[in-house]
């Protein structure tokens, strides 16, 4: 039976580096899943407490706007008016009489 190191050609410290990263991704698969698993649980559990005898279930509506994409938006154009009359500014400061 030959080693991992021999049949690999790496040395000792090299293959515990490997071994770790493996075991790292195995773990943060495994946590990722048991999020994954436990979070739509949560939600539905919370959504009941807050609906009191309603069925959270069929209560749920989805939000029709994105109230990110407004809210950045609208940051974005307020930015870019600010930046333009600071240009307008600028350019309105330049002597021209040359």
């Amino acid at each position: 039976m030959t080693s991992p190191q021999t049949e690999l050609q790496l040395s000792v410290a090299q293959a515990l580096v490997l071994l770790i990263k493996v075991v790292r991704e195995i773990r943060q698969a495994v946590d990722r899943y048991t999020i994954e698993a436990s979070v739509p649980e949560a939600a539905v559990a919370l959504a009941s407490r807050v609906a009191g005898e309603r069925n959270a279930k069929t209560d749920w509506t989805p939000v029709r706007i994105s109230l990110v994409d407004d809210v950045l938006t609208e940051a974005s154009n307020d930015g870019t008016d600010a930046l333009r009359e600071k240009q307008r500014q600028m350019i309105d400061s330049l002597d021209l009489s040359k």
